[in-house]
């Protein structure tokens, strides 16, 4: 199962965010059987990588 949600940050983290700010969570549930660890890792990889495009996308001149 995959799962995402986007919220506003909790209001102790708010002083010196920006009005549009949010928070975004992405859970995934892996159930492969003897598998389960190659399909982990493999998820952990993709997730690695939309990490750094997420990054690289957020701060263009710092990564």
């Amino acid at each position: 199962m995959h799962r995402r949600a986007l919220q506003p940050p909790p209001k102790a983290l708010r002083p010196g965010l920006h009005d549009d700010s949010f928070r975004y969570s992405d859970t995934v549930d892996i159930d492969a059987g003897f598998l389960t660890g190659l399909v982990a890792l493999a998820a952990v990889g993709s997730y690695r990588f939309r990490q750094r495009r997420w990054q690289r996308l957020v701060h263009p001149a710092t990564t």
